[in-house]
């Protein structure tokens, strides 16, 4: 594990734009853990389109407002949990933690 936050705030992986704020509307939930950075920048599918995203982007595990994306191929590489899920995981792990994502 890279990061752990607790009411992360979202920024947009194209724009920068601070999109979200904490609360109950914000993409990422109410935990985000990063396990993965990297600066070669991708392109990805955000569930609407194929996007571009330049420098580093960090991937990792987070929550969503919207539990039936849960499984789903709309995020910027990330896994979705549901919220439940994510808060368990977050008291589990420490900074450190190895991960290993298989498909």
């Amino acid at each position: 594990m890279l990061q752990k936050i607790p009411n992360p705030v979202w920024v947009h992986p194209v724009s920068g734009d601070r999109v979200e704020e904490q609360g109950v509307n914000n993409p990422l939930g109410s935990y985000w853990i990063a396990f993965h950075r990297d600066c070669r920048g991708r392109d990805a599918h955000d569930g609407d389109a194929w996007i571009t995203i330049k420098g580093c982007t960090t991937t990792g595990f987070h929550g969503t407002p919207h539990r039936w994306t849960v499984g789903r191929a709309v995020s910027h590489g990330c896994v979705r949990l549901y919220n439940e899920d994510v808060r368990a995981l977050y008291r589990q792990v420490s900074l450190g933690t190895q991960v290993t994502v298989l498909p």
